[in-house]
Parts: structure tokens; C-alpha cells; sequence
């Protein structure tokens, strides 16, 4: 989809990072990445020089995911329902997409799913901890 739509996807990654232990189905956490680079590769798809940004960054027993774009943001008023079921500000989205992500990190990995706020674009990020067993 990306190439297709001329748009770039930068992607960075720890280097020497160490294992840590999150507990999980692996899918469910590919499906919510997958809901938040559509939504990315959406909403800067117009843009003159298109760009999608994932990385991934590990601080002690915690490891976060940010999908970030250069499309035009998200509004204030959006944001307050951003994780509401069938809220969409697309002509042809159901509204499901960030409310699946938000419920499956939350209930299936205990972790958190927020917006951050950007100068540019729209930045998300996936927050996952360490999984210690009782």
C-alpha cells in the first residue's frame, strides 16, 4: 500500500536491545500496529511528501511502539472521542479501528494505548511492560 501511494515509511529500531517478556497473543498486537500504520498511511496520503514513522524504544522493563505522520493532525474536538466505538472522521470508516487497538492493548496486554500531542501529523504510542509471572 505504501509504495503504491508514494508514501515513505521510516522505521527505527533499538540496536542491542535485550529480551524482555510481554504476555500475549502476537497477532493481536500485529492487528493493533496494523489499524495504527492505516490510519497513518489515511491521513498523510495527500500530503506533498507523504511520510509514516514507526519505532520502537525499550527504557528498563517497558518497550513502546510510536506510529507517527505528516498528515493534517487530529483536532481537539476529535480527540476526546478517539477511542470511542463508531466514531470516525472518514467518509467510509466504521469508527471500530483505534477502539479495537485501545481494547486489545489494554485488556490482552495490560499495556496503554494513547495519542500524543505533535506539532505534525498525528503520533500514537503503544506502551507494553514487562510480564512477570506471580
Amino acid at each position: 500500500k505504501y509504495a503504491q501511494k508514494r508514501i515513505s515509511i521510516n522505521k527505527s529500531f533499538p540496536k542491542g536491545r535485550k529480551k524482555i517478556l510481554i504476555k500475549g497473543e502476537p497477532l493481536n498486537l500485529a492487528q493493533c500496529i496494523t489499524i495504527l500504520l492505516n490510519n497513518a498511511l489515511e491521513a498523510c496520503a495527500l500530503e506533498t511528501n507523504p511520510q509514516v514513522s514507526i519505532s520502537v524504544t525499550q527504557k528498563d522493563k517497558t518497550i513502546f511502539i510510536t506510529v507517527s505522520d505528516n498528515g493534517p493532525g487530529i483536532s481537539d474536538a476529535v480527540r476526546k472521542t478517539l477511542f470511542h466505538p463508531l466514531e470516525s472522521t472518514k467518509s467510509t470508516g466504521l469508527g471500530v479501528g483505534l477502539y479495537i487497538a485501545n481494547h486489545l492493548i489494554k485488556s490482552h496486554f495490560k499495556g496503554s494505548l494513547k495519542h500524543l500531542p505533535s506539532s505534525v501529523g498525528a503520533q500514537f504510542q503503544i506502551t507494553l511492560k514487562e510480564f512477570i509471572a506471580p
